[in-house]
């Protein structure tokens, strides 16, 4: 999306962690910096139970700590 972006006129919501690279090396400059997108939720669809693969719980914690600004305990 950000090489799309840069080859055109345009304006793309990216999320500050893909757009910050190209900002810092000027090839997309950041507008409407005072503005923020609506919050939306993100959810995980597992399994029930509480017996999980490793790899379901391991992830869901990923998840939780990435997105949600805390440690997931």
């Amino acid at each position: 999306m950000p090489e799309k972006t840069k080859s055109r006129w345009a304006i793309a919501a990216l999320p500050e962690a893909i757009a910050a690279r190209y900002v810092a090396a000027g090839r997309l400059k950041a507008i409407m910096t005072d503005w923020d997108l609506p919050a939306v939720g993100i959810f995980v669809v597992r399994p029930p139970g509480h017996h999980l693969a490793r790899k379901v719980r391991v992830l869901t914690e990923l998840l939780l700590q990435q997105f949600s600004g805390t440690d997931a305990a």
